[in-house]
């Protein structure tokens, strides 16, 4: 089930005033006192790092949803956090090494785990900038790999839409 449906499924009165909610283009709508309720997706941040040989790093998730596929590092940005203090945390998290924003990609959005809930990943390049490189929290592995043999077993969409743009850019140098 779609989050939209999940919204569709579960939200059928207003909370304000108790009138039965109408499905508008983009929202539950409220007919009587025009609440709006938005399905917005969740922010999330996709970074990378390059090795001296060009080669990306990629982490194979420890758990769920896509267990043993490979990942960029990342996650969720957290209520009251920037997408830069979510890029700097989630790469410590994850690395246990400090890195220093070089380069936003872009944004793709995307669906997350067994309900689909909806996101928008934001992809940046980082430069490591102190400790060594350790697999931690969400990762299992760490690995630097050639963007002309990347791993089979990717974990997600927004990942493989990264990638190719990361393998494209290096294409036209």
């Amino acid at each position: 089930m779609t989050a939209d449906q999940h919204l569709i499924n579960n939200y059928h009165f207003c909370p304000q005033c108790k009138t039965a909610l109408v499905k508008d283009s983009s929202c539950l709508f409220c007919p009587n006192c025009h609440l709006k309720i938005y399905h917005n997706p969740a922010l999330a941040v996709a970074v990378i790092a390059f090795n001296q040989q060009g080669e990306v790093l990629l982490n194979k998730r420890k758990i769920s949803p896509h267990r043993d596929y490979w990942d960029t590092v990342g996650g969720f940005v957290n209520v009251g956090e920037t997408v830069e203090q979510a890029v700097e945390r989630e790469f410590l998290e994850e690395t246990q090494a400090h890195c220093k924003i070089v380069r936003y990609w872009g944004s793709a959005p995307d669906v997350y785990g067994p309900e689909q809930s909806a996101t928008i990943n934001l992809f940046f390049e980082v430069k490591i900038t102190s400790g060594q490189l350790q697999a931690s929290d969400d990762a299992a592995e760490l690995a630097f790999f050639s963007l002309d043999r990347l791993p089979k077993k990717i974990a997600f969409a927004n990942t493989k839409v990264f990638l190719n743009l990361l393998k494209n850019e290096k294409g036209k140098k």
